[in-house]
């Protein structure tokens, strides 16, 4: 299938383009260490796409930020904070689906798509994703209120919500449950995993403030910001690797892609219509 070719939305992938030549194929979830592993070989993988989505979503954002912070002198850490937190929490819910889909349609297709159709499947799903997220992140702030571990459970409870909305065609509000529901009985796993990427991430992120302590200036702020948003969505591709293993694990499906069919087409753009992506069970 040509990449500049139209998708037919009830066709199957071609035999020659199943699982079975992608690399991945699910395992069962059992080994914290293997699902970390090959969440970040998909990380690294795709790694060029994720900085050019990255880019483009935070980069004139980031730099914007940063220009008009110190510019106005809005420097002390709590005021950034906030700042990088309203940014993130909304720029994060368009980037997490894109990269999902940057990862997913080349394992059901055969061949790479490319970015400008990722950032718009991005922007197709941010609504529900930044609905779903918002109300997940209040409902985790009142348990962490109450103690630190019913706050870690219920922020585990909501940990597929990115994936279940880019991957599931579900009626709005049902992520939250269907992530419930995926996570069960795999909760202390899943935190083992997050910690692993955490390992990478926190030090990257301790390193990078004191590169900006020494050189505190807007240039300096946005190379740091941007490192951070790149390396972020380790977690994202870890928890997709934990969502397809404990959705499809069981079967060790090697076409299990061909279960990802598309719902009524969107267009996003060019010569090329693509559409909001639906994995159905069972077919």
């Amino acid at each position: 299938m040509s990449s500049s070719a139209p998708l037919n939305p009830y066709e199957s992938p071609r035999a020659d383009m199943g699982g079975h030549q992608t690399g991945f194929v699910p395992f069962p979830f059992t080994s914290v260490g293997q699902a970390f592993s090959r969440g970040i070989g998909l990380y690294l993988q795709h790694f060029t796409q994720i900085l050019g989505l990255t880019l483009v979503v935070y980069g004139p954002v980031q730099l914007l930020k940063n220009v008009l912070v110190y510019n106005m002198g809005l420097t002390d850490l709590s005021t950034v904070m906030r700042i990088d937190m309203a940014v993130n929490g909304v720029l994060g819910c368009l980037l997490a689906p894109a990269i999902i889909f940057l990862i997913v349609e080349p394992l059901r297709t055969g061949s790479s798509t490319t970015l400008k159709h990722a950032l718009g499947y991005g922007v197709k799903r941010w609504g529900e994703t930044f609905s779903e997220n918002l109300v997940a992140g209040f409902l985790t702030l009142l348990a962490a209120l109450l103690l630190l571990i019913p706050g870690i459970i219920v922020a585990l409870w909501y940990a597929f919500i990115n994936q279940v909305v880019a991957l599931e065609n579900r009626p709005r509000s049902g992520a939250r449950e269907r992530s419930k529901e995926i996570g069960q009985g795999h909760k202390w796993k899943m935190l083992g995993a997050f910690l692993l990427v955490g390992l990478i991430y926190v030090p990257l992120v301790f390193v990078s403030g004191v590169s900006l302590a020494l050189a505190d200036n807007w240039i300096t702020a946005t190379f740091v910001d941007l490192l951070c948003d790149v390396t972020f969505p380790m977690f994202s591709v870890v928890g997709l690797v934990m969502y397809l293993c404990i959705v499809h694990g069981d079967q060790q499906d090697s076409r299990w892609v061909e279960r990802v069919r598309w719902a009524p087409r969107v267009p996003l753009g060019g010569d090329r219509d693509l559409a909001v992506g639906e994995l159905r069970e069972g077919l």
